[in-house]
């Protein structure tokens, strides 16, 4: 993913842990979050609200190509709408 945001390809490679270390918190949340977790559903909203903060720093800063960069940036932020949208529908 690094590669495609336009990153080198050495910082690409010396990072590749961290997309493996999110990628696994991605997947631990929608876990929780599939099986009911009203804490799951909530921290899966928040990451993906700092995904899309993040991502919009990284394209200002100008450490990612801009039009992949937004790309991610409007992915995490449809994920954090629907995210939030799920838990105004499911509150209890």
């Amino acid at each position: 993913m690094a590669s495609g945001l336009g990153v080198d390809a050495a910082t690409a490679q010396r990072t590749a842990w961290i997309a493996k270390f999110f990628a696994a918190r991605d997947l631990a949340l929608g876990v929780g979050a599939a099986g009911g977790s009203r804490g799951c559903q909530t921290a899966a909203c928040a990451s993906d609200v700092s995904d899309f903060v993040a991502m919009v720093a990284a394209i200002r800063a100008g450490h990612v190509k801009t039009v992949p960069g937004l790309l991610v940036a409007a992915t995490a932020a449809g994920a954090a709408l629907a995210g939030g949208a799920a838990l105004l529908v499911t509150r209890g």
